[in-house]
């Protein structure tokens, strides 16, 4: 047996025949089963350009095969069975590959493209669980909406390059700051959006306040980066809309406060909105 895997690590196929008169113990074994005939063959499967050795496929006879017609037979059936192992493989390896892009796909379909972070597709999606699962477990859930100051000089000043700059090192800072669990999604222009599941108000208020001073360190030739945030704790039952307005409302309060704060809505006001 030792021999056939030799042979077949070489790709070379092998037949033995009449193992009744073998010496080895394989043969011996086999003979004792009533084995005469034994084929074996490699299972090569070319995938792509990679060709790999999967193993061996042997197929055994109770009857001494006396004429090549048989024996032709039997390399036959194993060409044939190997040929649809081989095909099955490689179908499966298709199979795999297409569900691969279709996620990477999706994937894509789900951030923005600029910055890495969630698009409003992933959020309308996502938000309506998180929702649900506050209404159903009685946990908390948190928002923290941050929009960038003076967004429209920056780039009217310094340029959209590093405009596009600002908003990726914005949406990178932000990440490190958060939790796995925690997203944040560019809502639109400059403005982002966290989600912040098991986080009550106050714990929201320091996440919130830690991203404001951590973004004021940015270094940024020329000029210093600031952002104003807004945040709320959903109220059960609340929408997502509701919760957004609260949000805005707090954000814009923010502004009309002198900008670079954190200020939270519990029964926010409307504030007239500064200019950005």
């Amino acid at each position: 047996m030792l021999f056939s895997f030799a042979m077949i690590s070489l790709g070379l196929t092998l037949t033995i025949l009449d193992f009744q008169n073998g010496r080895n113990l394989t043969s011996v074994f086999l003979a004792s089963l009533g084995v005469t005939v034994m084929f074996s063959g490699p299972l090569i499967a070319y995938i792509l350009t990679s060709g790999w050795l999967l193993g061996m496929f042997s197929i055994a006879y109770l009857r001494f095969f006396h004429t090549v017609a048989d024996s032709s037979l039997i390399v036959t059936m194993v060409f044939l069975a190997s040929l649809i192992f081989v095909f099955g493989l490689y179908a499966e390896h298709i199979r795999l590959k297409a569900n691969l892009s279709a996620v990477r796909m999706r994937d894509l379909t789900l951030h923005d493209q600029l910055t890495g972070a969630y698009n409003r597709l992933f959020l309308n999606e996502y938000i309506q669980k998180l929702i649900s699962a506050k209404n159903r477990y009685g946990t908390t859930l948190s928002c923290i909406l941050i929009d960038i100051d003076h967004f429209k000089d920056i780039n009217d000043t310094w340029g959209h390059p590093v405009g596009d700059r600002v908003l990726v090192t914005l949406v990178g800072t932000v990440r490190e700051q958060l939790r796995d669990s925690d997203t944040i999604t560019r809502m639109g222009g400059e403005e982002f959006l966290i989600l912040l599941p098991e986080t009550p108000l106050y714990a929201a208020m320091i996440v919130a306040e830690k991203i404001r001073r951590i973004t004021e360190k940015i270094p940024f030739n020329g000029f210093t980066l600031t952002i104003s945030l807004g945040v709320c704790e959903i109220r059960d039952k609340e929408s997502f809309e509701s919760v957004f307005r609260r949000c805005d409302q707090a954000l814009y309060r923010a502004k009309y406060k002198g900008r670079n704060r954190v200020e939270s809505c519990m029964e926010c006001s409307p504030v007239t909105s500064p200019s950005k």
